[in-house]
């Protein structure tokens, strides 16, 4: 696909956030989780099947402790699903995450901090975010880079070095 005469490309990394060890570097990077149809099939929601009993009859429970529980879960795993596929990019070797395994995406964050410092992890997690996120910040930057570039297509001659010249 093309917008405005541009291909649209689904690539996007972020980084490098190095941290020393040793005589070594690890460097992580991040890239935007573009869908969440793979997360959608392997890890459905949960479904409530709690019920209160009220004057009319029975009706489901949102407040059901078991339900809230497995919706809590469900958000922790969707949480480390999406911090594992922004990290792809990193190479990382998981010994507790299996990419085809809900149930390891909850070690996620655990793995992650046997290995890094409190501070390393926060930024990790900033870089996660601002692979993941559109901020207005983001916004603001986007849009100034499109009216510059569109003032340049607009007038090329403005940009050149011979412009200084010819306008004199």
């Amino acid at each position: 696909m093309q917008v405005g005469g541009i291909e649209a490309t689904k690539e996007a990394i972020f980084g490098p956030l190095p941290f020393k060890r040793g005589k070594d570097i690890l460097a992580f990077f991040a890239q935007p989780v573009w869908d969440m149809d793979e997360f959608n099939v392997l890890c459905p929601p949960p479904v409530n099947r709690n019920y209160r009993f009220t004057k009319g009859g029975k009706e489901l429970d949102p407040d059901a402790p078991v339900y809230k529980e497995a919706l809590a879960a469900y958000g922790r795993k969707r949480w480390g699903y999406i911090v594992m596929k922004s990290l792809e990019p990193s190479n990382i070797k998981w010994t507790k995450v299996k990419a085809d395994n809900p149930e390891t995406w909850l070690n996620v964050e655990e793995e992650l901090r046997e290995t890094l410092a409190h501070f390393e992890f926060s930024k990790l997690m900033e870089l996660v975010h601002e692979a993941n996120a559109l901020d207005e910040e983001k916004l603001a930057e986007n849009a100034k880079l499109f009216f510059q570039r569109t003032a340049q297509q607009a007038d090329p001659s403005e940009n050149s070095p011979d412009s200084e010249v010819a306008n004199s």
